[in-house]
């Protein structure tokens, strides 16, 4: 049983492992299901890397050895349950599917683990393989069109994009931006010669992506100052023209910003101890560790719906739109002088007022301004005495990607 607890602390503890995972894992929480990206996984036998022993276990592909037993296969299932639920912040239930799993198989979590770094493996190499078919066929029509070919050979037929300049190859980027960012970023990702020209190298399409982002943007140079139009025009002008010099991709990577095409989310936990059953035997009362979620859905119009239930988030976010149960509407700004601090100010049911500010952060490089971390929480009584409460316990809202949510911005000023 120690040998059991030890190897449940060391999987508890893995973020190597739960990263790798995330990798694997579609951001966007309305996503298909795993069994449909596991298509790319029914030929794996016939690739080199299915012979590579550190992808093997007793000699032995780790998928092949999975299958091969049937309590291991059990096993890995609840291991991967237990994943997916502490994902979501349920810890009761992932412990429990922890304990669980490696009472069928003492080593569950090191073979998941090189099952993990496997279809990682499989997934790199199959997308690497399409990049480079593309970019051989391209290679091919260029040679062809300049005589290297033997003209006895077979030639592929002409790419659309070898006979476009670039500046119509970078209009059409902008104009995929403006129908559907998503269109985009497959366009984009369809061969490198596209993601340098068409993305990274495209300054029409940062300018055009800026002023999308930052005209639906509040901002205020205090606590209940927010900026007239007039006066968010002079703010965006100075920033472009004479603190970032131009550089819309440098201002984009560099000055915050919110998001409205997904929701915030931060999971909390908390210890409640339970009372001892009538007629139990046990010396102990119980404790239930309690997950609750917070919902900050922005809207380009002002208002932010917030949302505080024990509700996880495939059943919730589909549905905050305004008149949620239980919802509230706050009005959001960001500051002038402290570019990261975003304010939300409301009234509460009495017409107390109640401001929350927390600090526009970066998730990681590739994902800027993703993280809310709390600043500030008060409220200011009839009085108008400050009463401020406490944020030990509160943690940091993360930004996640809805496909359902449409902005129409027109219908919501």
């Amino acid at each position: 049983m120690a040998n059991t607890d030890f190897k449940l602390q060391q999987a508890l503890s893995s973020n190597e492992l739960f990263e790798l995972s995330n990798t694997l894992s579609n951001t966007t929480l309305d996503s298909d299901n795993y069994s449909k990206r596991l298509s790319s996984f029914n030929k794996h036998q016939t690739l080199d890397i299915y012979n590579d022993q550190k992808y093997h276990i007793k000699n032995v592909n780790v998928l092949d050895f999975i299958k091969s037993d049937s309590k291991l296969t059990e096993a890995v299932n609840i291991f991967e349950k237990a994943t997916e639920r502490e994902k979501v912040g349920k810890m009761n239930d992932a412990v429990r599917y922890y304990k669980e799993s490696m009472k069928l198989h003492e080593d569950v979590e090191a073979v998941y683990r090189k099952k993990l770094f496997y279809e990682y493996a499989v997934e790199m190499h199959h997308k690497n393989l399409v990049s480079s078919n593309v970019d051989a066929k391209m290679t091919s029509t260029l040679k062809s069109k300049n005589g290297d070919d033997d003209p006895d050979k077979e030639k592929d037929p002409c790419l659309l994009i070898d006979m476009l300049p670039l500046t119509v190859l970078n209009r059409i980027a902008v104009f995929l931006l403006e129908m559907n960012q998503e269109t985009l970023v497959n366009f984009v990702s369809a061969c490198s010669f596209l993601n340098k020209n068409c993305l990274h190298g495209n300054t029409m399409l940062y300018k055009v992506l800026a002023e999308k982002i930052y005209e639906h943007q509040f901002y205020d140079i205090g606590i209940s100052f927010k900026l007239h139009k007039q006066e968010k025009e002079v703010i965006d002008s100075w920033n472009i023209h004479d603190y970032y010099k131009g550089d819309y991709k440098l201002m984009l990577q560099k000055r915050p910003y919110i998001k409205f095409q997904g929701v915030y989310i931060s999971v909390n936990n908390y210890i409640r101890h339970g009372g001892i059953v009538e007629g139990s035997s046990s010396l102990f009362n119980p404790i239930h560790m309690v997950t609750y979620y917070r919902y900050y859905r922005f809207l380009p119009n002002g208002d932010c719906i917030r949302l505080v239930t024990t509700d996880e988030p495939d059943k919730v976010v589909k549905n905050i739109k305004y008149g949620t149960k239980d919802s509230t509407i706050a009005k959001w700004s960001i500051n002038t002088t402290d570019c990261n601090l975003l304010t939300l100010e409301r009234f509460d049911k009495s017409g107390d007022k109640c401001v929350e500010q927390l600090r526009i952060e970066n998730h990681s490089k590739r994902l800027p301004h993703n993280k809310l971390v709390w600043e500030n929480s008060f409220y200011l009584d009839d009085s108008g005495e400050k009463v401020t409460f406490r944020l030990k316990n509160e943690k940091n809202f993360y930004f996640s990607r809805v496909r359902s949510y449409t902005v129409e911005v027109n219908n919501l000023m």
